[in-house]
């Protein structure tokens, strides 16, 4: 359109020049002077449809510009990679994207090879695509290996192809790295559960088999996955309304996991633990149902048979516990009266042979009872039928009558005795302690018979104070001859003694300790012992008492 005004514009001018000639040569008229009116006025109005052609040049140029960078963000900015490689691979052009897949600056990767980015066994792969790109001048696609300069490696798709001269390549690159980790993980995952010793089964949402390993098919007794893919889950359980009201869990909450009953190809039943969820894809749609299934047939058999011997050996340990209290109240009752005799004898007139032979027997018949006694609190323990009272008393005037109590014993054997209370201690409780000295008693007379020189110490300290209750720790500590640890481990076990020895040259039952637990336990407490053999021992216990002063309960000591 500019070239048909400009000839238009030409062939005007020369059409005025000539008018004008003429008329500088004749006399003017106004004919003449109408022509040169017309002719001003033509060239006016192609002037302003010049200016007007101008202004639209200008905002084409505009326009055009503005396209360009549009183009160019475009370009530089699109989530591909491109490149401008000659024919032998060296980089021409690449947008910002592909120099950030390759990791480096932009300005040094051109005249660069590209191939230097791409690990060494996957550079003939390039080499074959680029080269049949040159041939075929058509597309062609190839996956490729490469390597950032920080060593990581990166997955990417290439697009390839030449320019029609064939003196370029243009190349589309995209990074595929992500894509190549879901695909390792789920080859990884695939392989986990075709060897998973646990049956795995994929269904559809429908509840359809679409994938199971090979530990469901031994589960359900089935040769081939053909046999199970395409069929639904309902039909692989005892009671289908079951399976659906757990399909029904699954959906509402994502999982379900818990025993059901499960029916084999041979109609055979199996207890199994099976655990179900829904698989959701990257948007949180949900894609399929995975579960895992255990056998537990076996284990529930088992389980039952050992509850059902547990029961046995209760009801066993029972009758045993009863007949042991029976018959040790029965034995105590005529020890008790021939006790008494002895003593009743000792009253009359002896001679002196026969006062020795009554002080062998009232001490042979003092040593059957705290037998008896012990038989017999360990068979009320054994069967739940001995109860911890709760009694007031003075903690002071507790541990005196301790201490008088083996006070004898230490002086006979050249021993030292000492107790000790802390401050925090509370003296006025709640409790039993009848059942408390029973247990210092013992520890204490064996922390005496097992000590020949040194001393005897007993500590009482205060753990813990919560409402009306305090926890307190008792600790008895001697110089004797210790316990291994192999002995540690058994010492608190029935009729059980550190040494067979011990039983000769010491005596006792070995139930002593055995009931200080049982008792310690009953107050809510434990026992147990630091020693080493040849270093004496150190016995702990604690137990729970009542603080009467914090019930706020008028106590009379």
């Amino acid at each position: 359109m500019k070239k048909d005004f400009l000839l238009d514009a030409n062939g005007l001018r020369c059409i005025a020049e000539k008018v004008y000639k003429e008329s500088e040569k004749k006399a003017p008229s106004l004919v003449k002077e109408a022509d040169l009116h017309r002719l001003v006025h033509e060239l006016q109005v192609h002037q302003i449809e010049l200016e007007m052609q101008n202004e639209e040049l200008l905002r084409l140029s505009v326009d055009l510009k503005a396209s360009n960078e549009k183009y160019t963000n475009l370009y530089e900015f699109a989530p591909v990679g491109y490149f401008t490689l000659s024919r032998y691979g060296i980089i021409q052009q690449v947008n910002l994207t592909g120099a950030r897949i390759l990791g480096q600056e932009r300005i040094k990767l051109l005249e660069r090879r590209l191939e230097l980015s791409i690990t060494d066994n996957n550079r003939p792969v390039f080499r074959a695509i680029l080269e049949k790109a040159f041939e075929s001048l058509s597309i062609e696609t190839c996956e490729l290996k490469l390597s950032k300069e920080d060593g990581k490696p990166i997955y990417v798709h290439l697009k390839a192809i030449a320019s029609p001269d064939g003196d370029e390549c243009l190349l589309a690159m995209v990074d595929i790295t992500a894509k190549k980790l879901v695909e390792t993980e789920l080859i990884i995952r695939n392989q986990a559960m075709a060897s998973s010793l646990n049956a795995i089964a994929l269904t559809d949402l429908n509840g359809n088999f679409t994938y199971v390993n090979s530990s469901f098919l031994n589960l359900w007794g089935y040769k081939t996955d053909q046999e199970v893919l395409g069929q639904s889950g309902l039909g692989f359980w005892e009671s289908e309304k079951n399976a659906k009201e757990i399909y029904g869990i699954v959906f509402k909450n994502g999982n379900w996991s818990g025993e059901v009953v499960a029916r084999r190809k041979d109609s055979k039943l199996r207890d199994v633990y099976l655990s179900t969820n829904i698989v959701y894809d990257q948007d949180g749609a949900p894609i399929c149902l995975m579960a895992s299934c255990t056998d537990i047939t076996d284990s529930k058999k088992a389980e039952k048979e050992l509850l059902a011997a547990k029961e046995q050996a209760e009801a066993a340990s029972n009758a045993q516990s009863q007949f042991l209290a029976n018959m040790s109240h029965e034995i105590r009752t005529p020890m008790t009266g021939l006790m008494g005799m002895l003593q009743l004898l000792q009253m009359t007139e002896l001679t002196k042979e026969q006062a020795e032979y009554i002080k062998i027997s009232k001490t042979s018949s003092d040593a059957l009872l705290m037998v008896i006694n012990d038989i017999l609190d360990y068979s009320k323990i054994e069967a739940g039928k001995l109860k911890i009272e709760e009694l007031k008393f003075n903690l002071d005037e507790f541990i005196n009558e301790i201490e008088i109590m083996f006070k004898p014993s230490v002086l006979n054997k050249g021993l030292a005795l000492t107790m000790l209370i802390e401050d925090n201690v509370p003296h006025k409780l709640l409790g039993d302690s009848f059942r408390l000295r029973q247990v210092l008693s013992n520890i204490i007379g064996n922390a005496i018979k097992f000590t020949q020189k040194g001393r005897i110490e007993l500590i009482v300290r205060k753990l813990e104070e919560r409402n009306n209750e305090v926890k307190l720790e008792w600790v008895v500590q001697d110089t004797g001859i210790g316990l291994s640890e192999e002995q540690i481990k058994d010492i608190f076990n029935s009729f059980n003694q550190a040494d067979s020895s011990i039983t000769r040259q010491y005596g006792g039952t070995g139930l002593g300790l055995s009931i200080c637990k049982g008792l310690v336990e009953l107050m809510q407490g434990e026992i147990w012992v630091e020693s080493k053999e040849g270093e004496g021992s150190k016995f702990f216990f604690t137990c729970v008492l009542d603080d009467p002063q914090c019930r706020n309960l008028f106590f009379i000591s």
